[in-house]
């Protein structure tokens, strides 16, 4: 009988030890848990000029931002990066003197693009198939969701250019003109290979010689952003 109740002992306190080992673990499993969800990083970001390597990271960007829309993204972040004079892009900054092993991996991680600040002039960019897309779906979606002012608003800056508009009113009168018909078969002279083609004008506007200054003014204004 002695030996029995020295047994039920012995397996009774090994239960209480094996219960306590385990309530033991359990509470160190949260601790970490909890310290884990309370862990802090520290990480810096720096905005730079957008570069060519920064391609892919822009072009990811736009993707998320113009979701489902119909847009080539690749001359969207083309232009982006064009003027890099321009905006930025929003990068992880890194101490440079990280050590070496961690070289390659920084090298990857470096290139990631977490934000971009950029403004497009839509009006010099107007002949670009991203910008003639963007206008699309500006006035697709001001269809859909603003009032009818908002949308003519809309109509009135996208479609419309200003500097003509200008010419137009100013003038005393205005009339097509049609290049094709009245030009010359050919040209003589030299030309350069990277000369840029020329565009035709098919509009002749008669404009009083006393407004000529001011309109130059308010040309300059245009092209100054003032």
């Amino acid at each position: 009988m002695s030996s029995n109740k020295k047994k039920h002992t012995i397996e009774s306190e090994n239960m209480q030890d094996s219960d306590e080992d385990f309530s033991g673990d359990e509470d160190s499993n949260e601790d970490e848990q909890v310290s884990a969800g309370n862990e802090e990083i520290q990480v810096e970001f720096e905005g730079r000029n957008p570069i060519d390597s920064d391609s892919d990271g822009i072009k990811l960007l736009l993707r998320q931002l113009f979701l489902k829309a119909h847009i080539n993204l690749t001359d969207f972040t083309n232009i982006i990066i064009s003027q890099n004079y321009i905006g930025s892009v929003i990068k992880q900054s890194w101490d440079e003197e990280m050590d070496d092993d961690d070289d390659d991996d920084n090298d990857d991680d470096s290139n990631v693009v977490f934000g971009v600040t950029t403004v497009l002039n839509m009006s010099s960019r107007k002949d670009s198939e991203s910008i003639q897309q963007l206008k699309s779906l500006i006035l697709e979606r001001a269809e859909k969701y603003s009032t009818d002012a908002t949308l003519k608003l809309l109509r009135d800056i996208l479609t419309n250019d200003a500097q003509e508009e200008l010419f137009v009113q100013e003038s005393l009168a205005s009339f097509e003109y049609s290049v094709q018909s009245e030009a010359d078969t050919g040209l003589s002279g030299k030309w350069r290979e990277d000369d840029e083609e020329l565009t035709p004008f098919r509009k002749v506007i008669v404009i009083d010689g006393q407004k000529l200054p001011s309109i130059v003014e308010s040309i300059n204004g245009f092209i100054h952003g003032s």
